[in-house]
């Protein structure tokens, strides 16, 4: 991240994104496991080939949402320098957002009741312009994120 950066541009702040995000994948891949499992422990001769592939099919497909979620936490990046806000997310599509300061017309906070027990949340900022805006998913501490765009911005313009 660090080689995008213009001369004289520090970087303030960096989101952390949460792996807690894929929780909900990992109890799907736990629950697949467990029944690829039992498909191959309680395969019975008559049917006994049947048994085990489906229980291979279960572990394999199992893998894949929480492979995908973990991909998707590690392929994302957002900061705030001391001029302006850049994101990126997305492994084959690959998508960024770069938001001088001044530009930056709101940064707004969710947070799920999962996101409050294990301190995660999504942060939305909209610039001039752009009415759609940009979200980002599962930010470790996103309150405190958003209170280190704000103090960024207040202190640019």
């Amino acid at each position: 991240m660090e080689n995008f950066l213009n001369r004289n541009e520090q970087i303030i702040a960096r989101a952390t994104f949460s792996v807690l995000k894929a929780f909900p994948k990992l109890i799907y891949t736990l629950i697949c496991i467990i029944i690829g499992i039992c498909f191959m422990v309680f395969a019975t001769d008559d049917i006994k080939t049947v048994m085990i592939v489906l229980g291979v099919v279960f572990l394999v497909v199992g893998w894949i949402p929480f492979i995908i979620a973990i991909i998707r936490v590690k392929s994302c990046a957002l900061i705030v320098t001391n001029q302006r806000v850049y994101g990126k997310w997305g492994v084959i599509n690959r998508n960024e957002v770069d938001l001088v300061l001044n530009k930056v017309d709101t940064a707004s906070v969710q947070i799920s009741f999962a996101g409050r027990i294990f301190n995660y949340g999504s942060i939305h900022i909209s610039g001039s312009g752009n009415s759609v805006g940009h979200s980002f998913d599962g930010i470790k501490d996103v309150g405190m994120f958003k209170n280190k765009l704000n103090d960024a911005i207040q202190s640019f313009t």
